[in-house]
């Protein structure tokens, strides 16, 4: 670990993180295994974020390195500030000591900026950094950036998503601004005497590092949506559930009572389909259009069909034999139907009810008489809706 006197600051912090975090990277990675050898335990993650001098690492020089790791049995945030460029040397020795026996990178933009940054800085001071490329690293934005539908939010900005996932921040100055800081800062600690000055500039820097930093674990909680589809299956298949179901002559309304952290309500829809998904930590809403109209049941085997212009339906060739050859003639899939009349929803992916359609290219529909005719097949049909517009999101 590097002394105090080696670098201008080593400053430790620590930090209320609630909870065993390390479950939620273990489900970024699919790791379902209860075996210590293969399971990430907080002891082996690594939160961090570097800021530079500039964005060129041949030409800039990382003056900033804040990490978050477990030790002690206590999340600590650990600073390390240069004061100038003989500085960084230490500087990446000290993190590099420090996350030795971390196996587990987590940071946010890291593997196009943060890391290979260090890594170049690295290499033109003459340190070994194959230990530290060789740790498995986890990249939020490339998670977020996957699912961004998810997000009302004009860009992808760590300082933008924070927010949603109920992180406030403290700092309000971009990386960009903080370079000119940082020169301040490299100034006016040059001088023989102290000032008012110099620890506003350092305040700022550690403020804005600490916060990019401090954000990370609460974006953690995005993976509360990836195993929402998990927690959907189980709640239909625990015990029986109260459904509370409501209808006019255009919409079928379902609500459900749940009781599952998400960072924040979640709305899905399928307009083409009439369907609107609202999700919070209290309740399921799930709202389906009724189509009240004529449909078609198409028959797949339609090369065993006749079709009966006159009549505007398909018959089995069995019976097809008696009608006039001038009323009759070989079906295709386009016109290889039933009509039936009637109210129908639209169908889930994983039906076995018969399906009926406005034309042959429309979607799939099912009668809502027999939806509703039974328990059973109600919690599937809402169980395989939910999790179908889940999927088109996640």
């Amino acid at each position: 670990m590097i002394e105090k006197s080696e670098i201008i600051e080593s400053s430790e912090y620590l930090i209320d993180v609630s909870g065993k975090i390390s479950s939620i990277y273990n489900s970024y990675l699919g790791i379902e295994s209860c075996s210590k050898e293969n399971t990430i335990m907080n002891e082996d993650l690594c939160f961090f974020d570097i800021e530079t001098s500039g964005l060129s690492s041949e030409k800039s020089r990382i003056y900033l390195i804040s990490y978050l790791i477990f030790k002690d049995g206590v999340w600590t945030l650990r600073q390390l500030l240069s004061q100038s460029s003989q500085d960084e040397s230490n500087l990446i020795k000290g993190f590099f000591s420090d996350i030795a026996k971390k196996r587990l990178l987590v940071h946010y933009n890291g593997d196009s900026f943060d890391i290979p940054f260090i890594v170049k800085r690295a290499l033109k001071n003459q340190i070994d950094s194959k230990s530290f490329e060789a740790m498995e690293s986890l990249d939020l934005y490339k998670v977020v950036k996957r699912h961004k539908s998810l997000f009302k939010s004009e860009n992808l900005k760590l300082v933008n998503l924070e927010k949603i996932f109920g992180y406030m921040r403290d700092d309000t100055m971009s990386g960009k601004e903080l370079i000119k800081v940082y020169h301040d800062f490299e100034k006016l600690s040059s001088l023989p005497l102290k000032s008012m000055a110099l620890e506003h500039s350092k305040e700022l820097l550690l403020l804005h590092n600490h916060d990019d930093v401090v954000a990370l674990p609460y974006l953690g909680n995005f993976a509360a949506f990836l195993k929402l589809k998990g927690y959907i299956n189980s709640y239909f298949e625990g015990p029986a559930k109260s459904i509370d179901i409501s209808q006019n002559k255009d919409f079928l309304a379902i609500n459900l009572k749940i009781d599952y952290d998400l960072p924040f309500p979640l709305t899905l829809e399928d307009t083409k389909r009439g369907l609107s998904l609202v999700l919070d930590d209290k309740l399921i809403s799930l709202s389906i259009r009724i189509f009240k109209a004529e449909y078609k049941h198409f028959f797949e085997d339609y090369k065993n069909y006749y079709y009966l212009p006159e009549e505007d339906y398909a018959i089995y060739k069995s019976l097809g034999e008696y009608v006039d050859k001038s009323r009759r003639q070989r079906a295709k899939k386009e016109n290889c139907y039933i009509k039936k009349a009637g109210r129908f929803l639209p169908a889930s992916s994983s039906t076995n009810l018969p399906t009926f359609r406005e034309n042959y290219k429309s979607f799939d529909c099912i009668e809502l008489d027999s939806v509703l005719a039974h328990e059973e097949v109600l919690k599937d049909y809402l169980k395989s809706q939910i999790k179908d517009l889940i999927d088109k999101l996640l």
